[in-house]
This record gives structure tokens, sequence and C-alpha cells, in this order.
């Protein structure tokens, strides 16, 4: 009885798609699939359940979203790339990557566009600015904000030439 009821516990929250509940229950049963019964057989019909190479079962976000976070070196917008990904239910897997950003190593911006979580988290020169005037004395490694975005290079030029930026050849400050 108690395994029936957990069977269909797990199928209304993988079907319903709420992903922490969903997590804490998969990890709860977290044992081998010859040991899970009726659950085991429950689990492995679900559409969001996969077997990872030692036989235990995880939900599919969870690769998902290390594919993720690997292909988010730039911009990446969450719904395009999980349609092309083929992820499973593309708008809820973008709601959970809304919900879990830290976790999944990303930073966003904009809704429904992440990153990979970087040291500064900066995107442009006003970003620039910002992060140079949090850093206060200290300054910021050159490299660190080159690092940051394509035209970084260009935006420390046009900061220094206008004034905004104090350039040595290792750090920067905000004027």
């Amino acid at each position: 009885m108690m395994r029936d009821s957990l069977v269909r516990c797990v199928n209304v929250m993988l079907e319903a798609k709420t992903w922490a509940t969903a997590t804490h229950v998969l990890e709860a049963a977290d044992v081998p699939l010859a040991e899970r019964g009726a659950v085991g057989v429950a689990l492995m019909s679900s559409k969001f359940v996969a077997v990872r190479e030692n036989g235990m079962l995880q939900h599919v976000w969870v690769s998902a979203g290390a594919a993720l976070r690997e292909a988010a070196v730039h911009e990446t917008d969450v719904f395009a790339w999980a349609k092309t990904a083929g992820v499973k239910a593309p708008v809820l897997f973008m709601q959970h990557v809304a919900a879990t950003l830290d976790a999944l190593g990303l930073h966003s911006r904009s809704p429904g566009v992440v990153r990979q979580t970087t040291s500064l988290n900066i995107y442009d020169s006003h970003g620039m600015c910002v992060a140079l005037k949090r850093a206060g004395l200290a300054g910021v490694a050159r490299w660190a904000v080159l690092a940051e975005y394509p035209e970084a290079f260009t935006d420390i030029q046009h900061l220094y030439k206008t004034g905004q930026v104090h350039v040595s050849p290792e750090r920067l400050w905000a004027v």
C-alpha cells in the first residue's frame, strides 16, 4: 500500500513538473533499480526520469541544466536552447532555470536569457563602471574585465578616453 502511494505521489509530481519536490523524492529514493520494485517501474515510465550509467534515476532536467551551463558561455536564450537541445517541457524548464540560477552556475540580466556566472557578471561598459566603482581603491584586474565579454577591450579604451576609468597595465579603477 505504501509503495503504491509513493508511486502515485512521484508520478503526480513528475507530471506536474513540481521540480523541487520531485527532486527530493528521487534523492530520498536513491537506491538501485533492482530494489525499487513498483516505484522503479513507475519512475522508469515517466518521461522526466533518465537512468544514469550507475543504474540510478535522475530527473532529465539535471543533465539538461548542466548542458545549458556548458553552452551558455555567452548570453543564451533558454527557451531556444531547450527547443534545440530537445529538452522535455521547454517552458517549464525555462522556469526551473530561472528559479535555480545560482545552483546551475548561471547569471541572468534579462528574463529567459542566461550565461555562465563570471567573477564580475558584467556585459557592457555600464556594468563595467558599476563593478569598478564597487571595487573602490582596490580596482579590478584588467584580465578579469577583459574575460567578461567580447567588447570589453573596446569599452575600456572608450572609458579611458572619456575619463571614466584609470588604467594601468594590470588594473582598472573608476574615476
